[in-house]
């Protein structure tokens, strides 16, 4: 993070995301996304959450405006389309310094929802130049190019929710408990993994309101149903790998989660038999990491698994 930036003070600099580093930065329509914006002034309080739904599109003075252009054809001009302003979740600010003496020590979390209404396409033309404009007070931050992909898949941890956690991943059973040490998932059994940035669904939600129920399931732009690429690993404490898009491979539908906002799950059924598996405990912090890959990225939860009896 550079905190000497000669843009501060000009209504604060996109440092990054949650996620991902700022100079990889890559959207996807309707996903939940923090940004990490230097620069701006305090607020109070120094956290704010969006008092209800649709989220507003500004929240203690502070709004997120994506600005885009499309060029048709290689050689012509590009042509401007009108702004989409990103509702906001919520917003946090802390800071760097003891104590705080300038807009540089403030680290602001803006969590916004990247509108389902951005226009993308993954090869050749028309091409769609995208930018991010974060706004306090109407002075406006210099606009940060972002790339807008099908998929930026996040599966929720502990670690979205509260600060200062170990990160683990929200999986449930069936009857909405969490898979836990203490309550293991168990062969052939379906659990539920919970994410971001999953993509399009059909139909088509507004951009932050509350999914309606059925619940829209992920669709490619034909409106097919589609699905994330499912893989399965046992070995203690792995990361998620990304699955190639084999015919073979497993898949599992996706689709948005009714009374929530941008919020997708996912139901995997597990192998009907598990290898010998270490069981979780001590250093052992999961047994199975299920990955999940979609067009563009992958992420995937650890979980405990029962171990041989």
């Amino acid at each position: 993070m550079n905190l000497s930036s000669p843009l501060l003070g000009q209504g604060g600099v996109l440092v990054g995301s949650g996620y991902r580093a700022p100079s990889t930065l890559m959207v996807s329509p309707g996903e939940i996304l923090p940004l990490e914006v230097i620069g701006l002034r305090p607020i109070s309080p120094s956290s704010i959450q969006a008092p209800s739904t649709p989220l507003p599109t500004s929240l203690a003075g502070i709004s997120v405006t994506f600005n885009q252009a499309v060029q048709t054809y290689l050689g012509f001009p590009s042509t401007s389309l009108p702004s989409l302003q990103a509702p906001i979740v919520s917003i946090r600010q802390s800071s760097v310094c003891s104590p705080v003496s300038a807009p540089a020590c403030l680290v602001t979390i803006i969590t916004i929802q990247v509108p389902y209404e951005l226009l993308h396409i993954d090869v050749g033309l028309p091409y769609f130049f995208t930018a991010v404009v974060v706004s306090q007070a109407g002075v406006d931050s210099s606009a940060f190019s972002v790339a807008v992909v099908d998929d930026q898949i996040h599966v929720v941890t502990t670690c979205d929710q509260a600060e200062n956690v170990s990160c683990q991943s929200i999986v449930t059973h069936l009857d909405g408990t969490l898979v836990t040490a203490q309550s293991p998932a168990k062969p052939s059994e379906t659990v539920v993994l919970y994410g971001w940035g999953f993509g399009s669904t059909y139909p088509m939600v507004k951009t932050g309101e509350i999914t309606p129920s059925p619940a829209p399931v992920l669709a490619n732009g034909g409106g097919i149903p589609s699905g994330a690429i499912v893989g399965f690993d046992f070995t203690p404490n792995a990361g998620p790998a990304r699955l190639a898009g084999l015919p073979s491979q497993l898949t599992a539908t996706a689709y948005l989660t009714p009374g929530q906002v941008g919020l997708y799950q996912t139901d995997v059924q597990l192998p009907a038999s598990f290898p010998t598996v270490v069981a979780c405990g001590g250093p052992v912090s999961s047994n199975l990491t299920i990955s999940l890959s979609g067009s563009w990225s992958t992420d995937g939860a650890s979980i405990c698994v029962q171990a041989a009896q």
